[in-house]
């Protein structure tokens, strides 16, 4: 199925399309602010949708039915970004409030609150193996969490030039890790390819343990 929105600002309004020549147009209404982005998520047996607001909530549309599923009170703040783990347990949520949290897909519950960034957190991304969870926010900072237990793993700014500084001076936009979890890519208002000698892959920073392979990273 393609699916592709329109522009009402307060609905999550879709078309879609599939190989049987049926074309679907659903309506999805229940955000009392502009609706920020969506993330899709197809299997064999379901069609479910996450949306996120300017209203600080996420809610989640079973496609199939066009109804809603659930519909969480995530921030006091817009929620700004949200990620899904390859497995499906898990999705993350950031926000103009400064915070991250890490929800259970079954529970439909917080498993943990992420604190420490000083700016609005606007990116995230979980790494493939879906041990680890980067954040970035609007002062250019990047911090590196564990899924594990919620623990801080790294924090990379402007002020800590060490072997992961992001090299940013504005909004991280996007995070990317690498297939191997050996590097990770940064994207803001600019982007630049580094290479990186003599230092830990993202996954080691798990242990400690040392490595002397390279880190390719997009920043």
């Amino acid at each position: 199925m393609m699916v592709k929105p329109s522009s009402h600002p307060q609905k999550t309004p879709l078309s879609g399309c599939g190989s049987g020549g049926l074309v679907s147009i659903f309506v999805l209404e229940g955000h009392k602010e502009p609706v920020r982005k969506f993330h899709l998520l197809n299997s064999s047996t379901s069609s479910h949708l996450f949306s996120w607001s300017f209203d600080g909530t996420v809610k989640v549309w079973d496609l199939d039915k066009g109804q809603m599923l659930q519909d969480l009170e995530c921030h006091k703040g817009a929620v700004l970004s949200c990620d899904v783990s390859s497995d499906r347990r898990l999705f993350v949520t950031t926000s103009a409030d400064r915070t991250a949290k890490v929800w259970s897909s079954a529970l439909w519950e917080i498993t943990f609150l992420l604190e420490g960034h000083k700016d609005c957190v606007r990116s995230c991304r979980f790494s493939w193996d879906n041990m680890l969870l980067a954040t970035g926010d609007d002062n250019g900072e990047i911090r590196l969490w564990s899924m594990l237990n919620g623990a801080l793993l790294k924090t990379c700014s402007r002020g800590t030039k060490d072997s992961m500084d992001s090299f940013h001076g504005g909004w991280v936009t996007d995070l990317h890790f690498s297939p191997d979890n050996g590097g990770t890519g940064l994207y803001g208002r600019i982007h630049q390819v580094v290479e990186r000698g003599d230092r830990r892959g993202l996954a080691d920073v798990l242990h400690d343990g040392s490595q002397s392979e390279k880190d390719p990273c997009v920043s």
